[in-house]
């Protein structure tokens, strides 16, 4: 996102409901209202919950490192509004783990993250052509992402 103005026509939005995120939850404080949340007196807009694991309800983000910016026990307003998504993700049939679908072939083959950039470098993920790539038989590849062995 950085170099996006740059790339191509964007609007860069200073709204603090936009993109509350662990990253910056330091200079937001939520308020929860019936009708919703606030940031900063404004409206939130979305949330990134990157990293917050609803098996692991006491930490954030796995991504914050070891001197984490915020803690749930210094920011109730925080822990309010992570506990409300955790109660949501907890309540979905399905449960919370839903596996990321590029992680692996549909053998089952699992592919690293050097397999899925290069792949990723030749097709768009909504491209149909990355659809039909006959990958359902390949078992290993080569540190280059070719192919190596063909079932």
């Amino acid at each position: 996102m950085d170099f996006a103005p740059a790339l191509a026509r964007a609007r860069i939005v200073h709204h603090p409901g936009y993109g509350v995120a662990y990253w910056n939850l330091h200079t937001r404080f939520l308020e929860n209202r019936q009708d919703g949340y606030r940031v900063n007196g404004l409206e939130l807009v979305f949330a990134h919950f990157q990293g917050y694991d609803p098996d692991r309800p006491h930490i954030v983000s796995s991504n914050q490192g070891e001197f984490p910016r915020v803690l749930f026990s210094e920011r109730q307003d925080v822990l309010e509004l992570f506990s409300d998504y955790r109660e949501e993700i907890l309540s979905i049939p399905e449960g919370p783990a839903v596996p990321y679908g590029f992680s692996s072939l549909s053998s089952g083959m699992p592919l690293g993250k050097l397999v899925r950039s290069i792949v990723g470098q030749f097709f768009d993920s909504n491209d149909q052509a990355f659809a039909e790539l006959p990958l359902d038989n390949v078992s290993a590849f080569s540190a280059e992402g070719e192919a190596l062995l063909v079932e």
